[in-house]
């Protein structure tokens, strides 16, 4: 089959709504009046529909994780190890690894790193570190614990119904003379 022609509006259109999904704002950023873009959008869906599927399918190829991936990265947040992250001296005394020192697959839990640094001068002039702070933040092993829970179906999900159930059931005596009969 011969691929058809279409406008640099209609390209524009399939690229925008592929990211997007809404029609209307797909048909705004492909260059269509706000006034008609509804209009637009609509028909642009129905026309090109075979070309908007190929493209997502295109996008979709470009995004190469795996629900293995993310599970593999929600076990290391959930099931990390502060000692990890620390060293503890003979006193009880704890100061935090350099960087360097965290295995890789580990470093991947921290969020965020701070550093709180404090330099003076001496009465000769030089500058003398007097406080060195670093400070790591790791994801919540809370959350990445709740979200492997959901995936393994670990929770039961609790819904309420409210409302009325008004149910006849008549049943005539022939009917249960029958069942009786047949019961014997």
């Amino acid at each position: 089959m011969a691929e058809r022609k279409l406008t640099t509006k209609q390209k524009l259109f399939i690229k925008h709504y592929a990211k997007l999904r809404n029609a209307t704002r797909a048909a705004i950023e492909a260059g269509y009046s706000e006034d008609t873009a509804n209009e637009q959008g609509a028909q642009n869906l129905a026309k090109l529909s075979t070309e908007i599927k190929a493209e997502i399918d295109k996008q979709a190829g470009r995004i190469d994780v795996e629900i293995d991936d993310i599970v593999r990265e929600l076990n290391i947040l959930a099931f990390s190890d502060l000692a990890d992250f620390v060293n503890i001296d003979e006193g009880g005394g704890v100061t935090m690894k350099p960087i360097d020192e965290i295995p890789e697959i580990q470093r991947r839990c921290i969020e965020s790193i701070q550093e709180d640094r404090v330099i003076k001068e001496n009465e000769d002039g030089t500058k003398v570190t007097v406080s060195d702070k670093i400070k790591y933040k790791l994801h919540s092993k809370t959350k990445a614990l709740e979200m492997l829970g959901k995936y393994k179906n670990m929770y039961v999900e609790n819904i309420n119904l409210k409302g009325d159930i008004n149910h006849k059931h008549e049943v005539s005596i022939q009917d249960i003379m029958k069942n009786i009969d047949n019961d014997t």
